[in-house]
């Protein structure tokens, strides 16, 4: 993915034609609309041109010197770097043979000379749309594809700092930025420490990392500082502006070349743990693509980062407490044949409260719950009496003691047996084992929430219609949270929305189309809009109002999570989790399950919009691909299509099908004396009034070429046609259409042409074609202003 920048034209377009007239007038179009224009003027020119810089869309004609267009667009579409450039073939050839060779080689569209302005405009402003949104899709494909192999790595990462390296060399080659860093804070919390980087070759940037690694930042101090603060993206466009002399590294990035920079924090359960800063060689202007990208892995990172340091904290406390066993700091406790305290050391008062002069002499089950001390007191006398020189009770098993206060702590325990002649000894060696037990829970949890995301994300992405994403997301969490309601609320405005999407167990009254509280909404916007999360165990002890209090109450509510859920960094609307029968104290990891829950909805939710967006975009290209640009009545393409399918379903019902072709008389003078616009305006006033003549089903009207319509009249015979032509004619004649070099009359007038045939296989379509173009003639011949049918 290129460094993303803006361009302000609205794009770069090939015009691919050896007629010079035709080169001005594309070129004068397109450039008076924004469009950057390049011309060649025969195939090989136009081959070499795509190659050297490729343009947003090709306008390319198919008689050209060297090679032809057909040739020209077969060798770009076998390319993979050119194969997705959008083609419009634009020519005066205008036979069926001619259209269908150019969409078989490729081809996106088909204009035919001499072409129209506003059909031109139309058909290159809708393939421009459709590419973008076709590149849109795979950008967006891009970023789910590179937070998969970033969470991936990060998963096989061996350490904290390893992760962050591999997250800041993703996002900088995704990106295509020259730099990245990552700053975590240091054991006491108090400033931020360069931690790993990642840069391309470069001395300059060699000698910026090397100083940067010396350096440390406060809170509030710096850029990284200020992240830090505020828990914010930040982006500086460009260092080298007076107004950015806030960032402390100016002159020594400035001499590396570095021009912009961003930094945003990685954070989870409210805590920055760490910072990642990017640099580039250019004035950085964040889109929100990649500014939705990188907000996404950070946020998606965070928990896998706490796992790691939770990993980290888990082999410390291993590697320490082995280190205190052999120096005798864990608990060792000896006991006689009678359980009786004989040996109490510091670190068993450490551990269990008492003092050595307190506990000697005591029996040894004050230091084991009651629930324990049968159980004990078995395997020590199992153990005592046991035959085996063993001096050990087995792998070390983890159990509870009791402190002084009461308070239960789990241990690891490790007993041996000495005997001393009938005297026997029996030693054990405990460890607090609470912060081990801790992380282990934690890893748990945070495995369980990464299978629980991935799970459901893949649900919810299943569809890409948006009812059916937030129906199956409500389900899936509610299940997953086993809570009593899970419902999503659309935002319609700052203070208005609605319930689209609930789950809700049996028993509790649905919260579908409500709204909530508008006074609630006008409260809290600001805060969701920020990413905010509302946590309330006990619904009854808040803060809330009397209104959105009574609210909950109808609804049974007693806890609720609610969760915003942001789309290009607004608020889209809110996740809510209810618990109706009881109040819940809702864990720390469940509040994050949903957070990262409305972060994979989200993402759902703009592939929903996305595809909605091409589908509208593929229907409106579907039927400008088939309308007149002038007449906004069918084209020659559509009326091509339409007369073959018609003749082919006539042929089996053996009903016969008439052709009408029809021309302005002595248009050519009448654009003449009248001007162009006033010629528009002319075949609009017809084609409007023929399309209201011609209304059954089968029947078209179409704009033929030029001045020249043509009514298809599907299971008409003869004498129908003629009616028809008769219409036709008379209603011309009402329209008054002054017409003062007419020859015929005063005002226009049409010359008909009618042909009828019932179709077998020994006729085509062209048959009938050709019989209406001769009749059209004869009519011409004999006067003009009148019609005539080949019988």
């Amino acid at each position: 993915m290129n460094q993303q920048l803006y361009s302000k034209y609205k794009g770069n377009i090939l015009v691919v034609d050896d007629n010079l007239d035709n080169i001005s007038l594309l070129t004068k179009i397109l450039s008076k609309q924004g469009y950057k224009v390049r011309v060649a003027t025969n195939g090989r020119l136009a081959v070499q041109s795509v190659n050297a810089n490729p343009p947003d869309l090709l306008l390319l004609d198919i008689k050209i010197p060297i090679i032809d267009g057909y040739e020209v667009c077969k060798q770009l579409k076998a390319v993979e770097r050119t194969a997705n450039i959008p083609i419009i073939f634009i020519s005066a050839l205008d036979e069926t043979n001619d259209k269908i060779s150019a969409f078989e080689v490729g081809g996106a569209d088909y204009i035919t000379k001499p072409v129209e302005p506003i059909e031109v405009l139309a058909r290159i402003e809708n393939q421009l749309r459709l590419r973008r949104f076709q590149l849109e899709l795979q950008i967006q494909n891009d970023q789910l594809q590179l937070l998969l192999s970033t969470t991936q790595a990060v998963g096989s990462a061996l350490d904290v700092e390893e992760a962050l390296a591999i997250i800041v060399k993703n996002i900088c080659e995704t990106l295509g930025w020259n730099m990245g860093e990552a700053w975590m804070p240091n054991s006491e919390l108090n400033v931020l420490e360069y931690c790993r980087g990642w840069h391309i070759q470069d001395e300059r940037l060699d000698k910026f990392c090397e100083q940067s690694q010396k350096l440390t930042f406060g809170l509030g101090d710096g850029l990284v500082g200020r992240i830090w603060l505020s828990q914010q993206l930040e982006l500086v466009e460009d260092i080298s502006q007076d107004c950015y002399t806030s960032f402390k590294r100016q002159k020594i990035a400035m001499t590396a070349g570095i021009k912009g920079v961003m930094g945003i924090p990685i954070i989870f359960n409210q805590q920055v743990l760490a910072i990642l800063v990017f640099f580039h060689n250019q004035a950085m202007i964040l889109d929100e693509r990649s500014r939705q990208l990188v907000t996404a892995v950070a946020s998606q990172v965070g928990g896998m980062i706490q796992r790691k340091k939770a990993e980290e904290a888990l082999r410390f406390s291993e590697a320490r407490f082995a280190g205190m066993l052999a120096i005798a700091q864990d608990a060792i406790i000896a006991v006689d044949s009678n359980q009786k305290i004989t040996l109490f050391n510091q670190g068993a008062e450490k551990l269990f409260g008492y003092t050595s002069g307190e506990i000697i002499g005591q029996s040894l089950d004050k230091l084991l719950p009651m629930r324990f001390v049968n159980i004990h007191c078995q395997h020590i006398h199992k153990f005592a009496d046991s035959p085996q020189p063993t001096k050990q009770m087995g792998e070390r098993r983890e159990v509870f003691a009791c402190r002084k206060d009461g308070s239960e702590v789990p241990v690891e325990a490790s007993i041996s047996k000495l005997e001393l002649g009938k005297e026997k000894i029996f030693t054990a060696i405990l460890r607090d084992v609470t912060e081990r037990k801790q992380s282990e829970k934690f890893l748990r949890q945070q495995a369980k929430i990464e299978k629980l995301i991935t799970k459901v994300s893949q649900q919810i992405r299943q569809s890409l219609d948006l009812q059916v994403v937030l129906s199956t997301t409500v389900k899936r969490i509610r299940d997953c949270l086993m809570a009593d309601r899970v419902a999503i609320y659309k935002m319609e405005s700052d203070d208005d929305g609605v319930f689209v999407a609930e789950s809700v167990h049996e028993g509790y009254s649905p919260l579908l189309n409500q709204k909530i509280p508008s006074t609630y909404i006008k409260k809290f916007y600001n805060q969701y809009n920020r990413g905010v999360t509302t946590v309330i165990n006990e619904i009854q002890k808040s803060q809330l109002t009397t209104e959105i209090f009574e609210f909950l109450q109808l609804f049974q509510v007693k806890a609720l999570i609610i969760v915003p859920i942001l789309n290009n960094n607004c608020l889209w609307g809110l996740l809510a989790a209810h618990q109706c029968g009881f109040s819940r104290h809702w864990k720390s990891f469940e509040v994050n399950l949903l957070q990262q829950l409305a972060n994979q909805v989200a993402i759902a939710i703009h592939q929903s919009q996305l595809y909605q967006q091409v589908q509208t975009a593929n229907q409106e290209l579907e039927r400008l691909a088939n309308l007149d640009g002038l007449t906004q009545i069918a084209n020659r393409r559509r009326f091509d299509e339409h007369i073959h399918c018609e003749w082919m379903r006539l042929r089996r019902d053996k009903s016969p099908i008439s052709l009408i072709l029809f021309d302005v008389d002595f248009f050519k003078m009448y654009n003449d004396t009248y001007g162009h616009q006033a010629g528009d305006d002319c075949l609009q006033q017809i084609a409007d009034a023929v399309k209201n003549l011609v209304r059954r089903a089968g029947d078209l009207v179409a704009r033929y070429g030029g001045e020249e319509f043509a009514v298809i009249l599907s299971r008409t015979d003869s004498q129908g046609a003629i009616y028809i032509a008769k219409t036709i004619q008379n209603t011309v004649h009402r329209l008054a259409i002054p017409h003062s070099k007419s020859k015929v009359s005063n005002y226009v007038t049409v010359s008909l042409g009618a042909a009828t045939m019932i179709p077998n296989l020994n006729l085509l379509p062209e048959n009938l074609i050709n019989a209406a173009d001769t009749a059209l003639y004869i009519a011409k011949q004999q006067g003009r202003d009148r019609f005539f049918i080949d019988l």
